[in-house]
């Protein structure tokens, strides 16, 4: 749009140089007016190569309508946006080369111009009237083909983003559903162990002592006719705990390994740094004296 404004005012720049007599501004006019035709031509050759779409179409299709000069006849032709603009720059270029004489006295009678100056006629006649509305229409057309991209790259996006999630739904499915075969092929039970011989003192004393008050409860709901004395079986497993601060689990003071016993090929693990056989404390307190009679 703006070559088009730009080569019709250098044109009427051109004329009022030749009314004037200036042939030095109607020559750096008409440079002009070819250095602009040359580039509209250019720019829509290129706009024309990479079209897609309905863009390419409206290029193709006669969507508008010119006046041509045919002898004293102004008449309308459909034209199409590809031709259009081709048109306007050869007119241009032919109506930047009318001599002095023509612009300061010629004939603008319709048959009796040149064709100089039918060009410049057809670039008057035509550039706000029937040139600029099409080069809109142009616009409005490109740009409903940007709205178009934009919605079908939305549609991928949702569906790449759906596909996505279902894929991270079935995969989550399949790890829940053999969950359960996997735990238990793993050896749980040994890591745990390793996990509490591994502990510190302080933190396994801890768990001792929660977990016996825990069985201690379990016996008191489980038989309703047995009593325990709470307070003696603390005493008794605080007396006789293995895991009290002043028992030393082994000569090195490293706490509990677990290794195989010396000269055993077995597979069975025992734990080494403990106290032996007569020096283990009893089993934490269990059923406790009936009440009104005597312990079992």
């Amino acid at each position: 749009r703006e070559k088009i404004h730009s080569v019709c005012l250098h044109l009427r720049h051109r004329h009022l140089a030749a009314w004037r007599g200036d042939a030095e501004a109607m020559a750096r006019e008409a440079e002009v007016v070819n250095e602009v035709a040359a580039s509209i031509r250019e720019s829509h050759k290129h706009d024309y190569e990479v079209a897609t779409g309905r863009i390419l179409e409206w290029y193709q299709t006669s969507h508008g309508v010119t006046e041509l000069l045919y002898g004293t006849d102004w008449v309308t032709q459909q034209i199409s946006y590809w031709q259009v603009m081709n048109d306007f720059a050869r007119k241009a270029e032919e109506a930047a080369s009318v001599s002095m004489e023509e612009l300061r006295g010629g004939n603008f009678s319709p048959g009796v111009m040149t064709l100089e100056m039918a060009s410049l006629a057809y670039v008057y006649q035509n550039a706000q009237r029937h040139i600029m509305p099409m080069i809109e229409t142009m616009v409005q057309v490109e740009v409903q083909q940007i709205y178009d991209f934009g919605g079908t790259a939305d549609t991928v996006v949702y569906i790449n983003l759906v596909l996505q999630a279902s894929l991270v739904l079935f995969m989550s499915i399949f790890v829940l559903r053999s969950l359960s075969k996997i735990i238990q092929q793993m050896q749980y039970a040994f890591v745990a162990i390793l996990l509490a011989l591994n502990l510190p003192l302080k933190t396994i004393k801890t768990f001792y002592k929660f977990y016996s008050g825990v069985e201690i409860e379990l016996m008191l709901l489980e038989d309703g006719d047995l009593e325990v004395d709470e307070d003696e079986a603390l005493l008794a497993r605080e007396d006789k705990d293995p895991l009290d601060e002043d028992w030393s689990p082994g000569e090195s003071g490293d706490g509990a390994l677990l290794m195989p016993p010396p000269g055993d090929e077995g597979d069975d693990m025992r734990v080494y740094g403990q106290p032996d056989e007569a020096s283990k404390p009893p089993p934490p307190p269990g059923r406790g004296r009936r009440r009104g009679g005597g312990g079992r």
